[in-house]
């Protein structure tokens, strides 16, 4: 039987994080930042297709959060647009080419541009602004 997730509602909030995983390059970036930012501790990765999937463990979960960075790969804004379906309005948003990254129908990014979404990210889950490229 799976085990359920605990919510962190009481007890000390945490920054959570969703991700687009769209086909595209920055789809794929902002999905692996979010699996590497989970794995350092600075945010929780919480499964963006359970929310849309209307899943109530994930979705209770994600309403624990002290605060939600969402991330998106491009401009259509798929992330900010599933969490706002499903009822959250307060959340940080970052559309990654406002970083400057090119969006493109392949998979493949460099590692620079990995950490300068980690970088940005990390700097919005602690509270600090962010200056993006128009």
């Amino acid at each position: 039987m799976p085990s359920k997730q605990s919510c962190c509602c009481g007890g000390d909030k945490v920054v959570m994080t969703v991700a687009c995983s769209g086909r595209s390059n920055t789809g794929q970036l902002t999905n692996d930042a979010a699996k590497l930012i989970d794995r350092t501790g600075t945010a929780r990765f919480v499964c963006l297709a359970a929310i849309g999937a209307e899943d109530p463990e994930v979705t209770d979960l994600a309403k624990c959060a002290g605060r939600l960075l969402v991330l998106d790969g491009c401009e259509k804004a798929c992330a900010r647009k599933i969490m706002e379906k499903a009822g959250f309005r307060e959340f940080v948003h970052l559309d990654v080419t406002q970083l400057g990254i090119e969006k493109r129908l392949d998979s493949r990014y460099s590692d620079g541009q990995l950490q300068t979404v980690i970088a940005a990210a990390e700097r919005l889950s602690a509270g600090m602004p962010l200056e993006v490229r128009p």
